[in-house]
């Protein structure tokens, strides 16, 4: 059966995400291609992203607390 491998590991704050797959089915022996590809920049942007999606949570929650304390008070 193929199989797929894919790992991301971080080191000196360079994202790097390996893949691996088998290409032959066959006899002994088998081989494998392996890509390693730099996802730093990609890696930051979730990260921005995520950070970006965590702000406007908080200021969306601030505002619907200011319009519920405003209706309140009518």
């Amino acid at each position: 059966m193929p199989w797929q491998v894919m790992l991301h590991f971080q080191a000196n704050n360079i994202s790097t995400g390996i893949k691996s797959k088998e290409t032959a089915h066959t006899a002994l022996p088998q081989y494998f291609i392996t890509m390693a590809v730099d996802i730093t920049d990609r890696k930051q942007s979730e990260d921005e992203l995520r950070k970006l999606k965590e702000h406007l949570e908080t200021e969306v929650a601030e505002k619907t607390r200011e319009l519920k304390n405003r209706v309140t008070d009518l």
